[in-house]
């Protein structure tokens, strides 16, 4: 898994906001994050978020 920093740096975001995303999709059930892992809970819910931001 890529760490937070390596992560933001890809998005040409800040780490603490990849953090806060990462917090408000666990709280939301779409994913699960375990030690060094990231796991999908809701993929067809992440599918129609990222749609909605490419569209915009």
């Amino acid at each position: 898994m890529m760490e937070r920093r390596d992560i933001a740096n890809f998005l040409g975001m800040a780490k603490e906001t990849i953090s806060r995303v990462l917090r408000r999709f666990q709280d939301e059930g779409l994913i699960a994050v375990d030690r060094r892992e990231v796991m999908l809970l809701d993929r067809a819910r992440l599918d129609s978020l990222a749609g909605a931001v490419l569209r915009d």
